[in-house]
C-alpha cells in the first residue's frame, strides 16, 4: 500500500491499496506526528493489524477515527501502545533503555501474548527511523507529498 502524507493546513492522508482502492482523509496538521509513528512500529515492529494494516486490508480512515476503534482489536491497542511509547522517546520522557519496560508495564498480559521483547537497540532503531521520517515531513513545503511505501521494508520519497 503506498500512503500519502500531503501537507497543507489541515494534511491530506491517502491511502492505495494495492488493488488500486483508495481511502482519505483531511485532518490536523500535527496529527502526521501520530500517523508517521504508527508506520514506523507497525512496520519496524511487524504488526499486520494496527492503523495502517486495517486500512491495508479494506478499512476506511474514518473508521479509526471513532472513539472506540482501538479497542476492536487487540493487535491495535499494543500498537496504540507502542505508538505512545515511541513518542514518549522523542519528546525525551523515555529512554531508549527504558521503552521495553514502559510498554510492558502498560500492556500487562498482553505484552506476554505477543511475545514483544523490544530491546534497546531495537528501540533506538525505531527512534531513529522516526526521527527521519519527521525531518522529511518537516522539510517538505506546502502541497509537498511524502509517499511511503507501505510493506516490510518501506521507503520514502518527496513529490
Amino acid at each position: 500500500m503506498k500512503i500519502l502524507f500531503k501537507k497543507k493546513p489541515r494534511y491530506q492522508l491517502l491511502c492505495v491499496r494495492p488493488d488500486g482502492t483508495t481511502t482519505v482523509a483531511k485532518i490536523g496538521a500535527q496529527v502526521a506526528y501520530y500517523d508517521l509513528a504508527h508506520v514506523v512500529v507497525e512496520l519496524k515492529g511487524g504488526f499486520e493489524n494496527g492503523f495502517f494494516g486495517m486500512v491495508a486490508k479494506g478499512d476506511s480512515l474514518s473508521t479509526h477515527s471513532e472513539p472506540n476503534a482501538v479497542k476492536s482489536e487487540q493487535e491495535s491497542f499494543v500498537v496504540e501502545v507502542l505508538v505512545r511509547g515511541l513518542g514518549a522517546m522523542l519528546m525525551g520522557a523515555c529512554a531508549p533503555s527504558e521503552y521495553n519496560a514502559l510498554v510492558r508495564e502498560e500492556l500487562g498480559d498482553l505484552y506476554d501474548e505477543f511475545k514483544l521483547n523490544i530491546t534497546e537497540a531495537d528501540a533506538r532503531l525505531w527512534l531513529e527511523a522516526y526521527e527521519s521520517l519527521l525531518a522529511k515531513w518537516e522539510s517538505l513545503r506546502e502541497e509537498e507529498t511524502l509517499v511511503i511505501d507501505f510493506k516490510p521494508t518501506f521507503t520514502e520519497s518527496i513529490h
